[in-house]
């Protein structure tokens, strides 16, 4: 990645250039992750995309590597080849802690090979990625290969994912549900960061 863009060529902006999906993760990921991604470029596209910071936290699948990526708080600016097909799994709220078992406070701003974090799985993992030719296919497989992968089950994300899913909802008194009907100061319970 380079961290800074050529003014000459503003880059395209990365879900706006190229086709670029998501989709509900299977169930035996829908407790972590909150939606896969593919963005696919156009094969004429050359130089930077643009990332902008969302604050969340993705394994994703680039150049043929997987990484662990965020949370960003600016820009990110990485090279991509042109054509290039770039998978990603969006954490939950609160979920990529346990399940990568890293203080996310280490990876702000940074990607990071994810055999690093969670070893030689997720080496055998990009392979097995890298030998399929057929990118709807490498979709599916992605998805699949994902729920084999070594992770902690410990859960402690819950009460982070239910109130950051309330905040999205919208509507929802967060004072009312910490402390309950009367503003009782009940304690919730702990929470990891």
């Amino acid at each position: 990645m380079s961290s800074c863009p050529d003014p000459a060529e503003p880059p395209g902006v990365a879900g706006a250039t190229g086709r670029y999906r998501e989709w509900t993760p299977p169930a035996a990921l829908r407790g972590c992750f909150g939606q896969l991604w593919r963005s696919d470029l156009p094969v004429g596209h050359s130089g930077e995309v643009a990332v902008l910071p969302d604050g969340c936290v993705d394994i994703l699948w680039r150049d043929g590597r997987l990484y662990v990526v965020g949370p960003d708080v600016v820009a990110a600016h990485p090279q991509l080849t042109p054509g290039a097909q770039v998978l990603g799994a969006r954490f939950q709220p609160g979920a990529a802690r346990a399940w990568l078992g890293v203080p996310l406070g280490e990876m702000v701003g940074m990607a990071v090979e994810l055999d690093a974090v969670l070893g030689p799985q997720a080496r055998q993992m990009a392979a097995r990625l890298n030998d399929v030719g057929d990118g709807d296919a490498r979709q599916r497989l992605f998805a699949q290969a994902l729920a084999g992968l070594p992770r902690s089950t410990g859960g402690r994300h819950a009460v982070a994912a239910r109130v950051f899913g309330q905040v999205r909802a919208g509507g929802h008194d967060l004072a009312r549900d910490r402390f309950g009907a009367a503003g009782e100061h009940a304690q919730p319970a702990p929470v990891e960061p």
